[in-house]
Parts: C-alpha cells; structure tokens; sequence
C-alpha cells in the first residue's frame, strides 16, 4: 500500500478465544496513527500471541496509539519495526 492512516480508535486487529494468535504483517511507505489507533494481536487462551511485523520507511504516531501483541495464558507474540 502507499499508505495507511488509521484515527479515532480505528486500527487493525487479530484475535482468537484458543489456539495461536494470528499474525499482522504491514508494508506501506507511510504509515499515520493518530489518536488512539491501534495494531494489536491477542490470544485468549493458552496459545502464543501472533507477531506484528511492520516495514515503513516512515511511521508517525500521536494520540496515545498502541502497537500491542498480547496472550493471556501463552507468550505474547514478538513485534519488529523497520524503518
């Protein structure tokens, strides 16, 4: 993608109840969140959280935005950014 803008709560998701957590792979050359957006993968449970891969070559956040890889019973999932 050119680019991917994200506000106002919006933002990209993966969960699962059991099992593994799915993955978030982005590649855009601009990539904009701005208040409150978020990237999260989550496992609920006993399974690994998923990975979040991000490749821009340039991100801005503001606003209190997340990028979160979450499990409650497993490891949460690894995120790696490049710039």
């Amino acid at each position: 993608s050119d680019s991917i803008r994200m506000t106002n709560f919006g933002g990209i998701s993966a969960q699962t109840l059991s099992g593994e957590g799915g993955n978030i792979e982005l590649n855009a050359r601009l990539l904009v969140m701005r208040d409150r957006a978020f990237i999260t993968t989550n496992s609920g449970g006993v399974g690994n959280g998923g990975n979040i891969s991000i490749s821009n070559p340039l991100i801005v956040a503001s606003g209190n935005s997340d990028i979160v890889a979450n499990a409650i019973e497993g490891r949460g999932g690894n995120i790696q950014i490049t710039t």
